[in-house]
């Protein structure tokens, strides 16, 4: 059986695209193993998921003048010295980069190698490690038709960002919402910030619970706030008598959408893709320190297209932030027309398309 490396570790944004890839190639017949980094927590998501992975020592390159900038060449030799360890070992047909720090040496080492390479660009713009490794890499797929110009247009095609299985299969909502524990019945407000979450998108839901009051009977929240938020954020909802189910963490993610009427998150490239493909309408709050700013421009192109509301993290407060919400909530109208949007936005078939360039170099 041939055996496809993809290297997809740090964080969910690189990680899930590489999953969905994984899940496609299986389904022709091929394995897939995983390069992660040392430590990485993505590492508990492929063992659920039973994927082999193999650790590669190194960090992403330190943005400031420091001592660790200085250390960094010797960290980076370590990394392709494990790469080639890794890649003599399996022989794989070919090997997948999603993106991140940890693509640049094992992409290099395959290209090296004379194994075909194939990087994935999740975002609008960019990041340095993807525009490095593309320069060598035989093939490049990029989520956003518009992220061609930064790389060879004639190695260069537009896939989309692929989506798990798990997430695209179409859950029941009176059934996810029994295994949840919310009422099918009621508009549901999803709320989430990540793997992690995010504290303060935390902090401007609960402070504005107040405005919700007079829509109490009609509407819940469905909050999953990361392990540190998970019990303040619960005795909130609580203590302002707003309906909600609060966790630190969802394994189901398709449950949840399937419950959901509106989105509130961050605009992580892997979270625009899986409301491209539900057809989800969110409000956006992209993460202001992401590296170069590449979640605002992911938010805004949803809401370019009219799917989405861009809320910059500045500019928002606990009150305008439930304004938004409410506004939304009021007018059905809207939020049919924010579904219409997303009918252009993504191929149908991101992982096979991925999976196809995959198999033919």
């Amino acid at each position: 059986m041939k055996t496809v490396l993809i290297v997809a570790g740090g964080t969910g944004g690189h990680l899930y695209p590489g999953i969905a890839l994984a899940e496609e190639l299986t389904s022709r017949g091929y394995s897939s193993e995983f390069c992660v980094s040392v430590g990485d927590r993505c590492i508990p998501v492929l063992e659920k998921h039973g994927y082999a992975y193999h650790r590669i020592s190194i960090k992403g390159l330190p943005r400031k003048f420091s001592l660790k900038l200085l250390a960094y060449p010797f960290l980076l030799v370590s990394g392709f010295s494990d790469a080639r360890a890794v890649i003599g070992k399996i022989r794989p047909a070919a090997v997948a980069g999603m993106g991140g720090y940890l693509s640049f040496p094992v992409v290099c080492t395959a290209k090296m190698s004379g194994i075909g390479t194939l990087i994935h660009e999740q975002n609008c713009i960019p990041g340095l490690s993807n525009r490095v490794t593309g320069i060598l890499a035989d093939r490049i797929a990029v989520s956003f038709s518009e992220t061609a110009g930064y790389f060879n247009r004639r190695k260069t095609i537009f896939t989309g960002n692929p989506v798990r299985k798990d997430i695209t299969g179409a859950a029941d909502r009176k059934e996810a919402a029994s295994r949840i524990g919310v009422d099918a019945g009621r508009f549901t407000v999803l709320v989430f910030g990540g793997s992690q979450g995010a504290h303060s998108i935390n902090r401007a839901v609960t402070s504005g619970l107040s405005e919700y009051t007079d829509r109490k009977d009609d509407m819940q929240f469905l909050h999953i706030a990361g392990e540190r938020d998970a019990e303040w954020v619960r005795e909130s909802y609580k203590i302002s008598g707003i309906k909600a189910a609060v966790f630190p963490y969802v394994h189901g993610m398709s449950d949840a959408y399937a419950v959901s009427d509106l989105v509130v998150s961050r605009s992580g490239a892997t979270t625009v893709a899986e409301l491209a493909s539900l057809k989800k309408p969110a409000v956006l709050i992209p993460y202001p320190h992401a590296t170069n700013n590449h979640q605002e421009y992911n938010a805004r192109f949803l809401s370019g297209k009219g799917a989405a509301v861009t809320l910059p993290e500045k500019d928002i407060t606990a009150e305008s932030l439930a304004r938004t919400v409410l506004k939304l909530f009021s007018d059905p109208g809207s939020l049919d027309l924010m579904r219409e949007s997303f009918r252009d936005i993504p191929p149908a078939d991101s992982a096979k398309l991925l999976a196809d360039i995959c198999v033919s170099l």
